[in-house]
């Protein structure tokens, strides 16, 4: 039973490493013959739909109608702005590159917590590591050229899109969004798609596509980004969160961008150069040493807190039994935020 388990964790974690991971080589290849925006659109509406479906035959209640304009706003953000960013960055920029760019998110949170929410500070380990991480982007975008498929403009607005992202993801706990994870990212997803099918009107690619001339390459690249990148392993991701400490999972930030640069270099044909690769390198040892100081941040805070609200529980005796009853009791949160710290 025990080894089951190990055996269902290992296949997880390969879920959301090499399939997610490889989703960027997966794009590149829809782009091939679809549009950017209604490539994007075609997924995340398909996959919200699956999802949403599925989410709601396991007895899932649908979002209220404050979940929904909350599921909205936040699909403007990561969806419609910086998943659209994205799709339609990588027309020129390398599968592996733009990984490695979108990596750069975890430097973006800690600007974000420290400048614009105010709920965190910089420590000097976070400073060298934001420095890292920047001069890493200027090696990877340094005399960008066809030759390593690193179009200075599409590699700009790659670091847009994972600016976008950070920022909407911090903005996640102060919006009202389904208990659900799974209903979560359904209704994000649904909406996000739907979101993208404006950019992909306005910007005439109904018109210019040819959809008796759409490649096979493409439509299988589509098939592979809604059901292994949106719906298993996001399923996976989600299982893992009830099993593994989120420090063990968030590890899929650091290989993702690695697992990315092997797969476009091996099955896409993606240069991969001195340049390339010290400039990954760069980057994901900055992406390493801003997550372990926060981390680091967090334990320190979390403990100062949990010390003194713990033994004002061992005092309050009489409160013990209806603490069990809550889902949400003090202990539960304390003890929730130290496990995953």
């Amino acid at each position: 039973m025990r080894s089951n388990l190990k055996l269902r964790v290992l296949a997880a974690f390969a879920a959301i490493y090499i399939v997610w991971g490889s989703s960027f080589l997966a794009i590149r290849v829809g782009l091939e013959t679809i549009p950017p925006f209604l490539l994007a659109a075609i997924r995340f509406t398909t996959a919200g739909v699956l999802l949403y479906l599925w989410t709601r035959w396991r007895g899932v209640p649908a979002p209220s109608r404050r979940e929904w304009k909350s599921a909205t706003l936040l699909a403007a953000v990561l969806f419609l702005t910086s998943y659209g960013l994205l799709f339609w960055a990588e027309q020129r920029v390398a599968s592996g590159l733009a990984a490695v760019l979108f990596a750069t998110m975890q430097l973006w949170v800690m600007a974000f917590e420290a400048f614009v929410f105010k709920v965190k500070s910089f420590t000097g380990g976070a400073i060298a590591g934001a420095f890292t991480g920047l001069a890493g982007v200027v090696v990877l975008t340094w005399h960008g050229s066809a030759a390593n498929l690193s179009d200075p403009l599409s590699a700009a607005l790659v670091l847009l899109s994972a600016t976008v992202w950070a920022f909407g993801s911090l903005c996640t706990s102060r919006l009202r969004l389904p208990e659900s994870k799974s209903m979560s990212a359904a209704a994000q997803m649904l909406v996000g798609g739907l979101l993208l099918f404006a950019p992909a009107a306005i910007s005439g690619e109904f018109s210019r596509v040819a959809w008796s001339q759409i490649g096979i390459r493409s439509l299988v690249s589509l098939g592979y980004l809604i059901i292994m990148a949106s719906l298993l392993a996001f399923t996976a991701y989600v299982w893992l969160m009830q099993h593994e400490p989120m420090s063990k999972i968030a590890t899929y930030g650091y290989v993702n961008p690695v697992i990315a640069v092997v797969v476009g270099y091996f099955l896409g044909g993606e240069p991969l150069t001195k340049q390339t690769l010290a400039g990954t390198a760069l980057v994901l040892f900055a992406v390493v040493t801003v997550v372990s100081n926060r981390r680091e941040s967090q334990v320190k805070e979390i403990s100062a807190r949990a010390i003194p609200e713990l033994r004002e529980l061992a005092e309050a005796k009489g409160s013990e039994r209806a603490d069990r009853v809550q889902p949400h009791s003090p202990q539960e949160a304390i003890s929730s935020s130290l496990h995953s710290a």
